[in-house]
């Protein structure tokens, strides 16, 4: 069910935060962009610069701009806790623990292929039973490149004490500014002593 848009009722808590001083842009091609601006010289080197050469799709049979790899959850010094891979629902439903007070990093992993991605971002919601959490990140805008994106997110500390030990579920959703889904993961982690 990724790629256009998702109806309400399955975007449901999931849905990104509209922010009203945020004007997103017109939607336009790769060829739309080049062909813009011929007569600055400076401005088409730097075009030419930042969307490389034409890049063959990574995976030319799958529709989707973007192909998210994995999410990584990371301890400070870059060792992996938790790969999560969006293929793999049932291996990321196997909680992985966390000591009280420790620091994650999160870092998505993902390609761009076909056409430029305006707007990336992750919506994020973490339950207890009830939701207790949920953040839209900015992760931005992409053009297509043979090479794997690497996006750090800023570090999160877990929390402490007695009442915030237990089981958490944690549901994301990466989507772009036209609100098209490519990748709905989710996971659980138990806050330990």
């Amino acid at each position: 069910p990724l790629g256009r848009v998702m109806s309400e009722k399955r975007r449901g808590s999931l849905e990104a935060d509209s922010t009203s001083a945020y004007k997103k842009p017109e939607a336009a091609s790769m060829g739309d962009l080049l062909n813009k601006d011929q007569d600055d010289e400076s401005l088409q080197k730097y075009k030419a610069a930042l969307l490389e050469s034409k890049v063959e799709a990574i995976e030319p049979e799958n529709p989707l701009k973007c192909l998210v790899k994995s999410l990584d959850i990371t301890t400070e010094n870059g060792d992996v806790i938790k790969s999560l891979d969006p293929k793999d629902p049932a291996g990321n439903k196997i909680p992985y623990k966390v000591k009280e007070g420790s620091d994650i990093f999160p870092k998505l992993r993902f390609f761009i292929q076909h056409d430029i991605v305006a707007g990336l971002k992750m919506v994020t919601a973490v339950y207890r039973k009830i939701r207790v959490r949920k953040d839209t990140s900015m992760i931005g805008s992409f053009a297509p490149k043979a090479e794997i994106y690497e996006h750090p997110f800023e570090g999160e500390e877990i929390p402490k004490g007695m009442l915030a030990r237990g089981t958490y579920t944690v549901k994301c959703r990466v989507v772009d500014d036209d609100d098209n889904a490519y990748a709905d993961l989710e996971y659980s982690f138990v806050i330990t002593k």
